[in-house]
């Protein structure tokens, strides 16, 4: 378990890392481009990879200690996550005007440190069963959210 968080932690780090060096040195702005649909275009594909990695990584263990059926149920679980979350974000795209991120932070940052410490401390109780259900379940939202960052965007007239 401890290489399996540590890979996973790492990258993380390199998304993080990446989104943060495209937000930092932009590329150039001579044509009226907006820099957020630059970033939204090159780190959809990281992102995919990382929850493709995750579910990768998931599997093997999940095949290790025997529990594949926890882990195809975390998949159709990640799916319906995905698909609720991609819903909601597209309606309040519709009638809601948009946040900036700190106040998004501000509004579910608290909730996002509290789901995170009970599934730790349920995964930690549980065992492995939980802990494949929900790294299969976040794998598929990770991969969901990538593809719907990537399709929401229109191409970039300079690159055609």
């Amino acid at each position: 378990m401890v290489w399996w968080t540590r890979i996973v932690g790492a990258l993380g780090l390199l998304v993080a890392a990446t989104f943060l060096i495209q937000w930092l040195a932009p590329r150039g702005r001579d044509q009226g481009i907006a820099r957020q649909r630059y970033l939204r275009r090159d780190i959809a594909p990281i992102v995919g990879f990382f929850g493709a990695v995750l579910l990768a990584l998931s599997l093997a263990e999940a095949v290790r200690r025997d529990v594949i059926a926890q882990w195809g149920w975390g998949i159709a679980f990640g799916l319906l996550i995905g698909a609720g979350v991609g819903a909601l974000l597209f309606y309040r795209r519709n009638r809601a005007p948009r946040a900036s991120v700190w106040q998004f932070l501000r509004r579910y940052g608290a909730l996002t440190i509290a789901i995170i410490t009970g599934v730790y401390l349920a995964v930690r109780v549980f065992g492995a069963a939980l802990e494949m259900f929900v790294a299969a379940a976040l794998g598929m939202f990770v991969v969901a959210a990538a593809a719907a960052i990537f399709v929401r965007n229109k191409t970039i007239t300079e690159e055609k």
